[in-house]
């Protein structure tokens, strides 16, 4: 199958003429788009995937699965850098680099009114206003707000609040505004708070502490102690704020510093973020398997679709250096209408930012793949091919009533809560297991919302397992399935691992996959005992037993305990009912007619 891919790239190389720059797209057969690359002499680039016996396993495989190729011919290279960065974003090709965050980053914004208003925005700049960010997330932006009204005691509240107050609002109350709305402060003093505000967003914190403690000084002379105290407790405010800010830096530009650690398949990015010398936080990247690729272009795929959208600083510091960094500076000087500046420092104190980028990138690495071991012990333990989620599926039932069935998923980061999903479970007979893991596996893989599992564990023996893949194989599912049952004396530590065309396997009580096993067993087992417990509690507050004339809370539990649900209360006969303490006659008959017409 590789020849067939690398006679399409030979064919394709025959339309192209040596140093022509561009963009190349591989596509599979189903039309897949499977990587986009540029490159400054498309013919020589291209010609590189046909030497197969240099190609890592990974390129070999995408070689493999390409079935045409498309060019597009550019001016320049900062025109095919640009073009296959836009490229990328909008087809999202398997084997290129892809940065799933696309939110833009929130902003701190003092506005233009004629009482200035301090507010979090994201988005377009449309706001008339002075913007202080990007912050990595709105909790540095909440923080920074908070300790900003404490220091300035500016507005937070939107113009038409302000302009209908009649009295102060609670702000006012625990002294974070002064209440400009009813006139509380003068308009100088209020703008002179605006502007310490503007300062300490723009890091100018000791020049704002030398005027107020001058202010502090003067007014305690004239015996102006209330004026002295309000002095002195911005400056302790601002004394808070930069014990806060313990990893600040004295350069006063805006710069973003791009951090990359590689450990085996994996690459870590940490991008940190510097305005006027203070740190605003970070943003993490974790990506596995560049086998093969080019680490430079990688960054560079990277820094272009970073900065397709989202603010970019007049300097950028790098781990490591890019051959093409000219271009990259160029390509975002037509993006942003602005000079940019890369650099690769080797020392001094911008290295020691790209320091604690690179370390900030290794111990995200190390929290984010510290299963990766327990993955790699699944995978040769139970002979599977590479498994990246592992979804687990259990039931939860109290003599068929309420029955729900639970789907959760763990991968090398590890449990995957976003993706937990419920399945409320409509049969007739809901006492039958099987029936009732037939019925959630049809509605959890008609779901496309979903990540593909490499693995499905199933709360269940062999019974569970056939049933499961009996179910799979109907909808041309091939996923390999596992179940976990208790042992012959049904001891926690004695789980039997059931595995079709395989015997049946266990485990010494203190090995590390058996615990993951359990525990991803039991957050399972968690999430539908708390998800049937939940709807229990829901069917107990309101059911149609509510709708029966003289039955209470305490008639409703009576029948709930007795008979076990309103199903089977609904089938009772008036003699049956007269068996629970406190049905008399008239109330049996009442409750009989009405599940049945009368």
């Amino acid at each position: 199958m590789i020849d067939a891919g690398v006679h399409v790239i030979q064919e394709a190389l025959k339309t192209l003429d040596f140093g022509s720059s561009g963009v190349y797209r591989m596509i599979s057969l189903s039309k897949e788009i499977l990587y986009i690359g540029k490159a400054k002499d498309l013919k020589k680039r291209v010609t590189s995937y046909t030497k197969i016996d240099q190609l890592p396993n990974r390129l070999r495989r995408m070689v493999a699965q390409t079935a045409s190729m498309q060019f597009i011919v550019t001016k320049s290279e900062v025109e095919a850098l640009l073009l296959e960065s836009n490229m990328i974003k909008t087809l999202r090709p398997t084997y290129n680099i892809l940065l799933k965050d696309d939110k833009s980053f929130p902003y701190i914004v003092i506005t233009k009114d004629e009482f200035p208003r301090l507010m979090k925005h994201r988005g377009a700049k449309h706001h008339p206003g002075d913007y202080f960010g990007p912050f990595s997330n709105v909790e540095a932006v909440d923080e920074t707000m908070i300790n900003l009204q404490k220091a300035c005691k500016i507005r937070t509240c939107s113009n038409s609040v302000f302009s209908n107050r009649k009295r102060p609002c609670l702000q006012y109350h625990i002294k974070r505004c002064t209440a400009p709305c009813v006139d509380k402060i003068s308009k100088d003093h209020y703008d002179t708070d605006v502007k310490t505000a503007i300062q300490l967003l723009k890091g100018e914190d000791v020049l704002i502490q030398k005027t107020l403690q001058d202010k502090m000084n003067a007014a305690s002379a004239a015996w102006d102690f209330e004026k002295a105290a309000h002095y002195r407790d911005q400056i302790k405010s601002i004394n808070y704020i930069q014990a806060k800010q313990t990893i600040n830096t004295d350069i006063r530009q805006d710069i973003d510093v791009i951090g990359l650690y590689s450990s085996g398949p994996y690459h870590a990015i940490q991008v940190l973020f510097y305005r006027n010398g203070r740190h605003l936080g970070n943003m993490p990247y974790l990506f596995r398997d560049w086998e093969g690729l080019d680490v430079q272009e990688q960054l560079s795929d990277f820094i272009m679709q970073f900065y397709q959208e989202r603010p970019c600083p007049e300097l950028i510091l790098m781990s490591h250096a890019l051959d093409d960094a000219s271009v990259i500076q160029d390509s975002l000087y037509h993006l942003h209408k602005k000079k940019v500046t890369i650099q690769w420092p080797q020392k001094g104190t911008k290295y020691n930012l790209i320091d604690n980028a690179i370390h900030n990138a290794k111990e995200m690495m190390k929290r984010e793949t510290a299963l990766d071991g327990v993955f790699q012990d699944l995978e040769s333990t139970f002979h599977l091919q590479q498994v990246e989620r592992i979804e687990v599926y259990d039931n939860s039932h109290l003599s068929g009533t309420f029955p729900y069935g639970v789907m959760i998923a763990c991968t090398r980061q590890g449990f995957d809560k976003k993706t937990y999903r419920r399945f409320s479970i409509h049969l007739d007979e809901t006492r039958d297991d099987f029936a009732m893991m037939r019925h959630v596996m049809e509605r959890r893989f008609q779901k496309q919302d979903l990540p593909k599992p490499d693995l499905l564990l199933i709360d269940g023996g062999k019974g569970q397992v056939s049933a499961v893949l009996g179910i799979l194989r109907p909808l041309g599912i091939d996923v390999p399935v596992i179940g976990i049952s208790k042992g012959p004396n049904r001891h926690a530590s004695e789980e039997i691992f059931i595995q079709e065309h395989a015997p049946p396997l266990t485990f010494p009580k203190n090995h590390p996959l058996f615990h993951f096993l359990q525990k991803i067993r039991d957050e399972a087992h968690r999430f539908a005992i708390t998800t049937h417990r939940s709807a229990r509690s829901k069917g107990l507050i309101h059911s149609r037993l509510d709708d029966i004339p003289g039955i209470g809370p305490k008639r409703k539990k009576q029948l709930l305990q007795y008979f076990g649900s309103v199903k089977d209360v609904a089938k009772a006969s008036k003699n049956d009912l007269l068996k629970i303490p406190g049905i008399h006659e008239e109330l049996a008959q009442i409750i009989f007619d009405y599940f049945h017409g009368s």
